[in-house]
């Protein structure tokens, strides 16, 4: 019943959905694990103001593997919120997190980098947002849509070497003309910051980590 994370520092994420997304199958060499006695955290966003006393009809479905596959998949969030500041007003606001790929080693305890997918997110006033590696486009959305939101699995995983910078790029409309309506009022312009709600915003990238299954963490 709290608002925002799942409140343990120690969590580790196992699926999401954002609007648009659609369900997800994962290679079959891999999986993601999930220890035995865990509790799922499940955090859903509601839309109060179109609330009419229906209740929660939310479901998840989980396919669980037979045996272990070689591989454990890890989803590895990229983002700086303490860094995300956008100026109210700013129709060109920015905002870039570069992370080597020996850092991403170090704090994942991962014996090696191999991205077999992209999530990336953001919210209302996000225009566009690019993951690339030392300067190689991993996923580019040039015309961000918050209503239509993918994960983008790679045919051959792209594996990062320690020395290259692993670098996502977010940029926000926070003009007059790109506000949003709500109750029928136009809303000004405000600085707005990193946060779970519709109106605030983020900048994170989800990566897909292959990692051989003998020497995950």
């Amino acid at each position: 019943t709290c608002f925002g994370g799942a409140g343990s520092s120690s969590a580790e994420m196992v699926t999401g959905w954002a609007p648009g997304g659609v369900p997800n199958r994962i290679q079959p060499d891999m999986g993601l694990r999930i220890r035995k006695g865990s509790v799922f955290v499940r955090q859903v966003h509601y839309n109060l103001q179109k609330y009419q006393g229906q209740g929660d009809r939310t479901t998840v479905e989980l396919e669980l593997a037979s045996t272990p596959p070689p591989y454990r998949l890890m989803l590895a969030p990229i983002a700086n919120p303490d860094g995300l500041s956008i100026k109210a007003g700013d129709a060109e606001a920015e905002q870039t997190i570069p992370v080597p790929g020996q850092l991403l080693m170090q704090y994942l305890r991962i014996p090696e980098v191999v991205i077999t997918s992209v999530t990336p997110h953001m919210h209302t006033l996000g225009t566009s947002t690019t993951t690339t590696v030392d300067g190689q486009t991993l996923v580019e959305l040039p015309r961000w849509d918050f209503h239509w939101q993918q994960a983008y699995m790679f045919q051959s995983p792209v594996a990062v070497r320690s020395n290259q910078l692993i670098m996502v790029t977010c940029t926000w409309d926070n003009s007059y003309a790109n506000q949003p309506v709500v109750n029928g009022q136009k809303q000004m312009p405000r600085d707005v910051s990193w946060g779970e709600g519709t109106l605030d915003e983020m900048c994170v990238t989800f990566l897909g980590l292959r990692i051989p299954r003998v020497m995950s963490p």
